[in-house]
């Protein structure tokens, strides 16, 4: 059977995780490059309440997909979009925990930002300038790791419901090393490891 086209969503796929994406779950890079730093903190939020409403209708690859785009919208220094967030399925296991984080990008992992700044500098421009998404207060502040925190417990949720241990464990671990005594996160974590 053909998958539907991700501007139709037609219900769950067989086995409980959500078949398609909805269309306006993961936005392009490009939307990404328009917004400041508080346009960013607002879709990360509007991308955790989407799959808030995904989780709640079964829709579990959706619900991820939206999670872990949120979480990207939160990274600093501009970071190439991941690939693994343009598939009909959401990413699992090893795949998906990559995507999961604080918001720091390495030195030296290609962005758009760098990307940007080395063709303008290639093309004989100046070398100023902040590449679009900057690393200023707004992605280092309190509301933002706050929804980084529940971002990471919903990814928790959803891959345990998905039956992703690693996921959800990779997901638990990282809230518990900014917050040791987190129920939620010590609770999942535990199941995470008991399967």
């Amino acid at each position: 059977a053909a998958w539907p086209s991700p501007r139709r969503q037609r219900g769950a796929r067989p086995g409980g995780h959500g078949g398609s994406k909805p269309s306006g779950c993961v936005p392009a890079p490009d939307r990404a490059a328009t917004l400041e730093e508080p346009g960013l903190l607002a879709e990360a939020a509007r991308q955790k309440e989407q799959g808030n409403e995904m989780l709640a209708n079964g829709l579990l690859d959706a619900a991820t997909q939206c999670y872990l785009t949120a979480l990207w919208f939160l990274r600093r220094g501009s970071p190439t979009y991941p690939k693994a967030l343009n598939l009909q399925v959401a990413p699992a296991g090893e795949a998906a925990a990559s995507l999961l984080g604080g918001g720091r990008v390495s030195p030296d992992q290609p962005t758009l930002g760098r990307l940007s700044r080395l063709i303008v500098l290639l093309r004989g421009g100046g070398g100023g300038g902040s590449g679009g998404r900057g690393g200023g207060d707004g992605l280092d502040g309190e509301a933002a790791e706050a929804l980084r925190v529940a971002l990471h417990l919903n990814v928790a949720a959803v891959a345990l419901r998905r039956e992703d241990w690693y996921l959800a464990a990779a997901a638990c671990r990282w809230v518990t090393e900014r917050q040791p005594a987190n129920a939620k996160a010590l609770y999942r974590l535990g199941v995470a490891q008991e399967c």
